[in-house]
């Protein structure tokens, strides 16, 4: 039985990784040629939101108050820095739930009861 060459086996391992980054990969005659797929991947996959490495969702923290607000934004590895009355719910937050940032980020809230800000 054939075992593949050292090198073949690094330009299977490499096809395999870009396969799975969405590249269409075809070896041959010792090359590895590398396209971007038509296809954008498993139907289940279309369009779904992914975070990269790193990254992390805002959490929606609107109408919380201070102690749930900081510990949503917590829980997703990153960091509150509130003003206004610490017993007023949150009115206002930047940047906007749903928005992908990087770990560590500075979410800002603004907590007020008084309807103005």
């Amino acid at each position: 039985m054939n075992t593949p060459n050292k090198s073949m086996r690094k330009a299977v391992l490499f096809a395999l990784l870009l396969a799975g980054a969405g590249v269409l990969v075809t070896v041959g005659s010792g090359e590895v040629k590398a396209q971007p797929a038509t296809n954008p991947g498993p139907p289940a996959l279309a369009g779904a939101a992914l975070t990269p490495v790193g990254s992390t969702i805002v959490p929606d923290v609107l109408d919380l108050p201070l102690n749930m607000a900081e510990q949503d934004i917590r829980a997703a590895s990153l960091v509150p820095k509130w003003s206004g009355d610490s017993d007023a719910p949150v009115v206002f937050q930047a940047p906007k739930a749903g928005t992908s940032v990087p770990v560590g980020s500075v979410v800002t809230i603004v907590l007020n009861d008084h309807g103005d800000i």
